[in-house]
């Protein structure tokens, strides 16, 4: 195993500006005045732009650190920032405008000493909380949903836990377009923890009938996804050789056809018509309704094979990260929960998509629904021993193969920040709706995985607002120890950053591990293993 950490005294800065081009042109007109008889004007030229950017540099130096407070201090803010103003004195600190039915979290604000304010019903939760926030009566804004345009943070010094640009992450098509972006212009590595992905209409569907007809892709199996739907009910599982993959074959020879029509026909033959659907009609006409409305991106993805189980039975991870701070970027990791399907998991039957299914959202009535950490270790532990051929070059693995899953989730998770970090976090001082200063948000978000019989990790998508439903004994033991440790980061960069003072190393980090900062990605290195082939 190989990981890096940040030292002590690590600096948090940004990428450093380079000069705009319309800063240095008016040197370059002015170049043909000096020049002098038996010169050269190219090399005068190139003086001339050399002395011009180093006395930007040094200008530049001077400003960056005097006037703009850069500081030599961890954690300490960006350059063109200022400090987020304390709570004033006649407002109480620890107030939060707390949207209703948020048991858990209510829960774990109350541990920490804080007054709640609840905050409206469903019909009337928009305008409550937007009065609550503008009123001044809270200095933090926790809300499940992000309410666009209808409210904001209205004080300098109020906090609300939603980010504008986080959709860069929680949209599964934005999510896979920015990491396979970074791959292809700075990592140039193949994101590993990714199944092998296409995109409509970001590919064109030739490249989709050429892999299944020409490349193999016929003997595999695949899964269809919508990309703004949530809870499985814009999922289609499609199996090697089967109708479903004939029907996808035929749509996308049909001539003369534009993209769009493509992807009509996809949702309306294949996502939303499945044998033995088990959706309710209603699921599935919002779900309907709601795709055709934003005519969302549609993505087609190679299923993970040999998938590890739970006691037989298939499941995913949920692990969740926290946004702490945007400014300076600062990110920790928290472990979850298992997600476990009910029935007996059989790889080769995908004759029902529901069977394949994980969310809680589908099964959060079953007892069993949920496993923890704990758990699972000692099931790990016996899968080990029992392939040991399979991780016998690995002493890492075969000595804590739990914590050889964590990191390689850690490190997925740090290179999924490092490629929203410019769309999702810099250069926006404000939303472009200006719904709320960028450097007043925090966010915890969810990020879902599925593990190989290898241990390989592969991220599936992330979430803007996670379930903290207590609904489940597994997930009430887990919201009592991850929420309560998230309110108290929370009130130390708040605190920290009201004083303009570094926010690393965090007093209260608790159970949270750091990933990424500004000058910080938590890397993993191990090798994985080959998966096998599809069984």
């Amino acid at each position: 195993m190989s990981s890096s950490a940040p030292s002590s005294g690590a600096r948090l800065r940004p990428k450093k500006q380079q000069p705009k081009e319309d800063e240095v042109l008016p040197l370059t007109r002015a170049v043909p005045r000096l020049a002098r008889p038996g010169r050269q004007p190219e090399k005068v030229s190139k003086v001339a732009i050399f002395l011009g950017i180093l006395v930007f540099c040094v200008v530049w130096n001077y400003f960056y650190r005097i006037h703009l407070r850069q500081s030599t201090t961890p954690g300490l803010w960006f350059p063109l920032s200022t400090p987020i103003a304390p709570v004033p004195s006649q407002v109480l600190e620890k107030t939060v405008c707390l949207s209703n039915g948020q048991t858990a979290m209510e829960r774990a604000f109350r541990k920490r000493g804080w007054k709640i304010i609840n905050v409206g019903s469903n019909s009337t939760i928009l305008q409550d909380t937007h009065n609550c926030a503008k009123n001044g009566l809270a200095s933090v804004i926790w809300t499940k949903k992000k309410h666009f345009g209808k409210m904001g943070v209205f004080k300098p010094w109020q906090r609300y836990s939603w980010i504008p640009h986080q959709n860069q992450m929680s949209m599964k098509s934005f999510m896979l377009i920015n990491l396979l972006n970074r791959s292809r212009k700075v990592t140039h590595q193949p994101v590993s923890f990714v199944p092998e992905t296409f995109i409509l209409p970001r590919n064109n569907p030739t490249l989709i009938l050429n892999r299944l007809r020409e490349q193999g892709g016929m003997n595999e199996p695949w899964v269809i996804k919508l990309a703004a739907t949530d809870n499985g009910i814009g999922i289609a599982m499609l199996g090697p050789k089967s109708p479903e993959l004939q029907t996808l074959i035929q749509i996308l020879e049909l001539p003369n056809q534009e993209i769009p029509q493509v992807m009509t026909k996809i949702r309306d033959q294949l996502v939303f018509n499945q044998p033995n659907d088990q959706r309710s009609p209603e699921d599935v006409q919002r779900a309907r309704d709601r795709s055709e409305s934003l005519n969302d991106d549609i993505i087609f993805q190679r299923y993970v094979c040999n998938e590890l189980t739970f006691k037989g039975h298939k499941f995913d991870l949920r692990l969740y990260y926290l946004i702490a701070s945007v400014n300076p970027l600062v990110v920790l990791y928290h472990d979850g929960s298992l997600r476990v399907a009910l029935g007996e998991y059989n790889s080769s039957d995908f004759s029902s998509t529901h069977d394949h299914l994980t969310n809680l959202g589908q099964n959060r009535a079953f007892k069993d629904a949920s496993a923890s950490f704990e758990d699972w270790k000692l099931e790990l532990e016996k899968h080990v021993k029992t392939n040991a051929e399979w991780f016998a070059h690995s002493s890492i693995i075969t000595k804590n193969p739990l914590q050889h899953i964590r990191n390689q989730i850690k490190s997925s998770l740090a290179e999924l920040i490092a490629s929203v970090r410019h769309n999702a976090f810099e250069g926006f001082a404000f939303s472009e709706s200006q719904e709320w200063p960028m450097e007043n948000g925090f966010s915890l978000m969810g990020a879902d995985f599925i593990v190989d019989d290898r241990l390989n990790v592969y991220l599936t998508e992330t979430q803007s607002s996670p379930g903290l439903s207590d609904s489940l004994p597994v997930k009430k033991a887990l919201n009592n120890l991850l929420l309560p440790n998230k309110v108290a980061i929370l009130e130390e960069v708040m605190d920290k950053q009201s004083r303009d003072q570094a926010l690393l190393p965090l007093r209260n980090q608790g159970t949270f591990e750091l990933i990424f900062t500004d000058d910080y990605q938590f890397t993993y290195t191990e090798s994985r293993i080959s998966p096998g082939p599809c069984i």
